[in-house]
């Protein structure tokens, strides 16, 4: 019976935590990539790196970031003259586009999503 509780717990934290991800003004990018926190926190297999720490939040080498802790002068993207976010690199920087195109067709098969929209849900 113990295990049962402590199972329930668990699952009641989960979804706890995955309410406050979906529904949270925060990280609103990140969340088009990890929609569904609990795959991601509890799978078995690759590894996050320095990278990933850095570009999932938008830190890193990103000018926008940069710009904001006082370490750049300028916080938008030398190509487009956009804000440099991890964000615009990713869907939007001119660099990659055949890279971003074989990376939407991944995206659309796995989300059935064919665009996404980054904003605060209404509460």
């Amino acid at each position: 019976m113990q295990h049962g509780h402590k199972e329930g717990r668990k699952v009641l934290t989960e979804d706890k935590r995955q309410e406050k991800w979906s529904n949270g003004c925060k990280a609103i990018w990140t969340r088009i990539l990890i929609r569904d926190v609990r795959p991601w926190v509890g799978r078995a297999h690759g590894q996050v790196d320095y990278y990933t720490t850095e570009f999932l939040p938008g830190h890193g080498i990103f000018d926008e970031y940069l710009c904001r802790i006082g370490k750049a002068e300028d916080a938008n993207c030398r190509e487009s003259g956009q804000g440099d976010t991890a964000e615009h690199a990713v869907f939007q920087r001119p660099r990659w586009p055949r890279e971003r195109r074989e990376m939407e067709e991944i995206v659309e098969k796995k989300t059935h999503n064919k665009k996404y929209r980054a904003g605060c849900p209404p509460k």
